[in-house]
């Protein structure tokens, strides 16, 4: 499919560090008690930059950071480019990790030469052989006149993105100054973000993509007033989310499928307003209706406008966004009730059947990243097309994503996706299944075994758990033909997730097998 074409010419990286005499808008942290204006994180960071030269900071130089949603990460990473570095998101150690976890990220870094962690806090064992720089170091110096141009030099990258799900194999993605300027431009072209008109409040983290290229350097390229908070205070309460949005006046937010579901069944106060919202994004992971459906059910009241809600797909490969709903339409049903993912971006093109039956999707355009960052040092992207890892299919110009093809078995002579499978185990077991991981199982892979959490909040039974689990199988069987054996049901948080939240299939597999999940068990459904 032909690339779209973008209407004006994309400013470079180096404007985002630039001071365009912006005081009246900026960056507001609530949780930190901080609000800087454009300028002001502009000076600071040409401060910082100078500190990193200083310190033997050199262009073209790899600095590794675990971005947070506060103040501080912002500063360091712009400091990073003005300094002429190559930027490194390195995702947070999740809980109970083993202490081998970053292992595979450091000898990635080490191939590539990355020789600077900036620190927000104690730096991660893996990293004590850098040389580690406290961020409230790099940003407390004092401010000095703007005297340097913040023009990227030439690095060869910019941006290096080790995903949340790539630790384990230890993969940095790695995308160059124009493809990120230029993917930026395209995604607040086909937004229309406007700096003058928009506000955007977010709690995606920094560390995903979504959370940094697509809300905070989107917002940040057009001067949008925004508003982070951590991650944390979302999947504490809910509706923390549109209480934000109400609160902020906020026309710019989004979140993956599970934050709507979410969204959906929290309680808000009487006389919420989130009418001021024009663009709320679902991405990340695959759309669910039921989620759309559910999320505006419970916020229409308050002046949700069903156009506004507009399912996207991306990845880090394709820096992050490469389809996104026409602005102002909404989501829509297509072929055999699949949610549309919506068009290509400017600057992207798909490989795509042309529906209805799924095939394997390959990216392509100006947005491929540049190559990944190993522990064998840099691989450079190869060819035209970059094969996605996912199944899909083009209809009437348009996206259907129907998953991972890791997690695919053919029945009765068609696919059918893991997705699929968690998709009628959400809407059958509603509202008592909170979240569902599909995965195959069996000697030769040939069924599909899931682990179904269910709503802590109903304090489910194990006679409880044993009827939902039969619903689930009975429900799989009746609307996909396939048999799920077993279906585990457990309590909240049971399911592997990476640290932006999705599900890890693989690893739930390896877990109900080692018998890790076994304590949180309710039933168990053959």
């Amino acid at each position: 499919m032909s690339a779209p074409v973008l209407s004006t010419n994309a400013p470079s990286l180096g404007d985002l560090a630039r001071p365009f005499g912006v005081t009246d808008r900026g960056l507001t942290f609530p949780s930190d008690g901080v609000r800087l204006s454009y300028d002001d994180i502009a000076r600071q960071a040409a401060t910082g930059g100078r500190y990193l030269t200083r310190e033997g900071v050199r262009p073209g130089d790899a600095v590794a950071m675990t971005l947070s949603n506060n103040s501080a990460s912002v500063i360091g990473a712009m400091s990073v480019w003005v300094a002429g570095g190559t930027l490194v998101s390195v995702p947070p150690v999740p809980r109970h990790a083993e202490p081998s976890h970053l292992d595979g990220v450091r000898q990635a870094l080490t191939a590539m030469g990355c020789r600077t962690y900036l620190a927000d806090g104690a730096a991660p064992e893996a990293f004590h052989a850098m040389r580690v720089i406290d961020l409230p170091l790099l940003i407390g110096q004092e401010w000095g006149r703007f005297d340097r141009d913040p023009d990227l030099p030439p690095a060869d990258m910019a941006l290096v993105q080790f995903t949340s799900g790539s630790l384990g194999t230890a993969k940095g993605v790695a995308v160059s100054a124009e493809k990120l300027a230029g993917h930026l431009h395209a995604i607040a072209e086909h937004t229309q973000v406007d700096g003058e008109r928009d506000r955007c409040f977010s709690w995606l983290p920094f560390y995903h993509d979504m959370g940094f290229v697509g809300m905070l350097l989107t917002c940040f390229g057009r001067r949008v007033d925004t508003t982070f908070v951590p991650p944390g205070e979302f999947a504490a309460a809910p509706a923390r989310w549109m209480i934000g949005v109400a609160q902020t006046g906020a026309t710019l937010t989004g979140g993956p499928d599970f934050a709507y579901r979410l969204a959906a069944s929290a309680v808000y106060p009487e006389g919420l307003d989130v009418s001021s919202i024009r663009v709320c994004l679902s991405g990340a992971e695959r759309v669910q209706w039921p989620s759309l459906t559910g999320f505006h059910n419970a916020l229409a009241p308050a002046g949700l406008r069903w156009e506004a809600i507009g399912p996207c797909y991306g990845m880090a490969e394709g820096v992050v966004a490469a389809t996104m709903t026409p602005l102002g339409r909404g989501p829509i049903l297509g072929p055999n009730g699949h949610v549309s993912s919506g068009v290509p971006i400017p600057g992207v093109r798909l490989d795509a059947a042309p529906g209805p039956e799924p095939e394997p999707m390959r990216l392509g355009g100006d947005y491929i990243f540049d190559g990944y960052i190993t522990a064998s040092g840099f691989q450079p992207q190869q060819g035209e097309w970059f094969d996605t890892g996912d199944a899909g299919f083009m209809h009437e110009g348009e996206l259907y994503v129907r998953g991972r093809l890791a997690e695919v078995i053919t029945a009765a002579g068609r696919n059918v996706f893991a997705e699929d499978v968690e998709a009628v185990a959400l809407r059958a077991g509603a509202p008592s299944v909170q979240a569902a991981a599909a995965f195959r199982y069996g000697p030769s892979g040939n069924r599909f075994a899931a682990v179904v959490e269910l709503n802590h909040r109903l304090r489910p039974t194990h006679e409880d758990a044993q009827a939902v689990g039969q619903k689930v199988k009975g429900a799989v069987l009746h609307a996909l033909g396939v048999r799920v054996s077993p279906v585990i049901l457990a309590k909240a948080s049971t399911i592997p997730r990476t640290t932006s939240g999705k599900v890890q299939r693989a690893r739930c597999r390896d877990s109900y097998d080692r018998g890790d999940l076994h304590p949180r068990v309710l039933a168990e459904i053959d």
